[in-house]
């Protein structure tokens, strides 16, 4: 049997199981592009053990299914597989020609830097300096080797065992032969340079403004260009020159170079290089394998003629060797600790960097790294040549972003406190409790949102994720769906929730949404086995069933919401149908129509308050509307309104009904003004995310605050009293580890309930305050 490193999701009835000699054994994450797997090839190449590891990024069935995007996959996909570099994640395998186009990376096990700052907060100058060197050296091989990355950002950089590593280089090219790319420019946005956002050539200066970029975010915890809406972050982008000022002396002035708008002022990778190796020793490739993780930095050479030393740029380092074997090869230059015989050997440094002596003769210079060498075995917080007297309890308290924490010299951040837990690709770090998240809203905005305060313990009933959410009109109840089940919570006192029995249960297949009457006295539950049941929450400590209506297909239900008359019910399915129901009588049901347009799944479905507009938003990046003021006979109004990348997720009308808001793959939040619904006009896009897609949104009773759900574990939060000039408020100190996967605020406006994903089956919702 194959053991799954920690925090790979299991695979789910709707993924593959098998792409070409690649068997799939878990899922490590999804974005924009597709999802990513953990597989491995069928045999090693002398067929005598197991291959390694590797992560198999699947491409997305819609993109898929464009030529020229094809086309331009595999081309920059081959170009990606002449890069070997110990800072890189090697290509191993792309196939185009299947049904399922895939890219195959070695494997890296660690989380991204993005989770690290979450977790711990601004990086020490030293670790920024390591970094640096990191990164950079990565880009030099990159570029010897004719790629560009053009996405190069925080969650590309993954914090392995042996060092950080630049994942994702050149794979974003692809989109440019696609209409799924804004106006030719790709990148995410905070990160982006000027070139990119006005449609300029791409060179790999690009990236070099990105590495720049990415060292303020290290160094402050915050996004260089953060200006709310997307619009805003673009303008800062070509007009305004982020502060350099963070960064220690080392790397202040090469950064301010990095960050000149034009190009050709910008230095080179080579040049970043040289100027870094005054700055302290060469950031090694291996720093010591990690408590509890395989430290197999799985380097995917399951097809050896893609490892011909004959083939590699005579610029780039050589990479690490890593035959079939899931252990990585000895480091001659770094023995084993004897405590420690189970724990892997380094992999060997490239051999123009050499790892420092590991004697007494050549003790470290005091900011720079210690000698390298393999981990002793240690305990849940310990890491490698840990001292107790290094590692200060972690203060209570929300994590400052006004400066670089604290660092012991010597030791990366991204090396404390692993606690044990091996996280794979997809992000995962260890949970840490913040009592309380600040929320300030800048400028006037007429309603302050002061504090975010989360009320009392996670309620940690499901065992399966929590896929959706909504609260009684009193505020009185929470129902929640979970597996098979809809679960409830009286929430009278949202500080101490107690759960309600008896659990609602009778669907064969996973809920996949709930939806409560403006009365409060109707749940409706759809699910995946294609039904939707009706409850009456009357007295909620005895639902009495009110019926079960059935779709025309055998398609799973993916969304419900019901009318504010509550006479009619509409369902979204799998196959992009909407189903609609009058319920006048719940117990005898009848089918009105079934709406077609979406050509994908239907993945959010939401009438407006005033009962006139029915929205529908699809995995095709589409959210069509319709009018039902004659419910018995819905109107297709206009064209389909759109995002530029990636599919729709969750849609929601204001209490106003002037305002749609539908969160995307893309991670922002899409804003129409949608008082003519027949011609909406844009309102722009609000930023949810680094990258990780926006998973729900909801807008609170009095129309003020707007709360959207990411797959990076963030909720974000703004004031959308004036839709036309949103406020971005800080967001509450949610778990980085976990995936939101549904957000609701209550009748009163009072309480954000907030349900996350973690990996390792521990599923929960928390209750915020907001004031």
């Amino acid at each position: 049997m194959v053991e799954v490193p920690a925090g790979v999701a299991p695979l789910d009835e709707f993924d593959p199981v098998r792409l070409g000699p690649y068997a799939l054994l878990g899922r490590l994450g999804h974005g924009g592009m597709g999802s990513v797997y953990l597989g491995r090839r069928d045999g090693a190449a002398d067929g005598t053990r197991d291959a390694p590891l590797v992560a198999i990024k699947v491409i997305r069935g819609d993109l898929a299914g464009i030529p020229e995007f094809r086309a331009r996959f595999e081309h920059e996909a081959r170009a990606a597989q002449r890069v070997h570099d110990a800072y890189t994640a090697a290509v191993v395998d792309v196939d185009t020609a299947g049904s399922r186009p895939y890219l195959v990376t070695q494997y890296i096990q660690g989380p991204t830097l993005t989770a690290r700052v979450r977790e711990y907060g601004p990086v020490s100058p030293t670790d920024l300096v390591w970094l640096a060197r990191a990164v950079a050296e990565a880009l030099r091989a990159i570029h010897a080797a004719g790629v560009i990355h053009r996405d190069l950002k925080p969650s590309n950089i993954m914090l392995s065992p042996f060092g950080a590593r630049v994942i994702d280089f050149g794979i974003a090219r692809a989109l440019d032969a696609t209409t799924m790319a804004t106006q030719g420019a790709i990148g995410t946005p905070a990160f982006m340079a000027p070139e990119q956002v006005l449609n300029g050539d791409i060179t790999p200066a690009t990236d070099i403004h990105a590495w720049a970029a990415i060292l303020l975010f290290a160094a402050t915890g915050r996004v260089p260009f953060d200006g709310g809406t997307i619009h805003t972050i673009m303008r800062q982008i070509v007009d305004e020159t982020p502060d350099p000022g963070p960064l220690p002396d080392s790397l202040r002035h090469l950064a301010a170079r990095a960050l000149a708008k034009d190009p050709a002022d910008r230095p080179t990778a080579d040049q970043l290089v040289d100027a870094l190796s005054g700055a302290g020793p060469a950031p090694a490739p291996t720093l010591g394998p990690i408590p509890g993780a395989q430290a197999t930095e799985t380097a995917g050479k399951a097809t050896p003629e893609r490892d011909d030393p004959g083939t590699r740029p005579s610029a780039a380092p050589a990479a690490p060797a890593a035959p079939a074997a899931p252990a990585a090869p000895a480091a001659p230059a770094a023995p084993a600790a004897p405590a420690a015989p189970a724990a892997p050997a380094a992999p060997a440094a490239p051999a123009d960097r050499p790892l420092p002596a590991d004697s007494a003769s050549s003790p470290p210079p005091v900011d720079g790294p210690p000698p390298v060498r393999a981990a002793p075995s240690l305990t849940a917080t310990a890491m490698t040549q840990v001292r107790p007297d290094l590692w200060p309890p972690r203060p209570a308290g929300p994590v400052t972003t006004a400066g670089p924490v604290g660092s012991s010299p010597g030791v990366p951040w991204w090396r404390r406190r692993w606690r044990g837990l091996a996280a794979a690709a997809a992000a995962v770090v260890v949970a840490v409790t913040v009592p309380t998240a600040v929320v300030l809203a800048g400028g006037d905005s007429g309603h302050d949102l002061a504090e975010a305060t989360p009320l009392g313990a996670p309620l940690v009933r499901p065992m399966d994720p929590v896929t959706s959410m909504d609260v009684t009109p009193d505020s009185r109840t929470l129902a929640a769906s979970s597996g098979d089940f809809v679960y409830l919570w009286n929430i009278t006192d949202p500080a101490h929730p107690a759960e309600v029995i008896p659990v609602l249960t009778g669907s064969t297949d996973r809920v996949s949404s709930v939806a409560m009457s403006h009365d409060g006295r109707t749940l409706a539950a759809g699910s995946r086995d294609g039904s939707v049941r009706l409850w009456n929450l009357t007295n909620p400590a005895q639902p009495t069933p009110l019926g079960q209506l059935l779709t025309d297909t055998t398609e799973p239900v993916t969304s419900v919401v019901l009318s504010p008359n509550g006479r009619t019910l509409v369902a979204g399915s799998d196959d992009g149908t909407v189903h609609v129901w009058d319920i006048t009588d719940p117990a005898h049901a009848t089918a009105v129509t079934t709406l077609t347009g979406p050509s994908n799944t239907v993945t959010s479905v939401a009438i407006s308050p005033n009962g006139r507009i029915l929205a529908a938003g699809s995995v095709g990046g589409t959210v069509h509307l319709w009018s039902i003021t004659d419910p018995d006979h819905p109107a297709l109004l206009g064209n389909p309104l759109s995002v530029p990348v990636g599919g729709v997720t969750s849609v929601v009308i204001s209490p106003d009904s002037h305002t749609l808001a539908a969160g995307g793959d893309d991670s922002e939040v899409h804003l129409w003004n949608v008082t003519d619904p027949a011609h909406p006009a844009p309102l722009g896009q609000l930023v949810a995310g680094l990258d990780e897609g926006v998973t729900a949104v909801a807008i609170s009773r009095d129309g003020r605050t707007l709360a959207a759900g990411s797959r990076d574990g963030t909720v974000h939060l703004w004031n959308v009293a004036d839709p036309a000039h949103p406020t971005s408020l800080r967001q509450p100190s949610t778990n980085p580890t976990d995936q939101v996967t549904s957000v609701t605020i209550s009748a009163d406006s009072h309480t954000l309930a907030v349900a996350n994903a973690g990996p390792n089956l521990d599923q929960s919702i928390q209750l915020w305050q907001l004031s």
